[in-house]
């Protein structure tokens, strides 16, 4: 489980994830090494290649459970979006101190 909190820090809440994907978090905090290869790590290498710089992450809707989550790149000044899954995108944003945004609405469900 990770769990977020408002930058005034009245708001914290959960979003659950896999044992897979908190070790992956884990060492990306520890900056160590992994096993085996992660779509993380994927991402992390195409991102760089092809010069993508991630500029935010934005948890907007939360749907029977399940968080939607868009990570916001840019490239020669042009804005792209990806859709992933909560964990990929937080992983890519805690490794790159990128800053994680969530939906208001979201924020006065939980």
């Amino acid at each position: 489980m990770i769990l977020l909190q408002t930058i005034d820090e009245k708001i914290v809440f959960p979003i659950i994830v896999s044992d897979a994907e908190a070790e992956m978090l884990f060492n990306i905090l520890k900056q160590e090494s992994i096993k085996r290869s992660q779509t993380t790590y994927l991402l992390f290498d195409i991102l760089e290649r092809f010069e993508i710089e991630i500029q935010e992450i934005y948890i907007h809707k939360l749907k029977q459970g399940v968080f939607y989550t868009t990570i916001y790149c840019i490239k020669d000044e042009q804005i792209y979006e990806f859709e992933a899954i909560p964990s990929d995108a937080l992983n890519l944003a805690i490794a790159k101190g990128k800053p994680i945004f969530i939906e208001k609405s979201i924020l006065d469900i939980v």
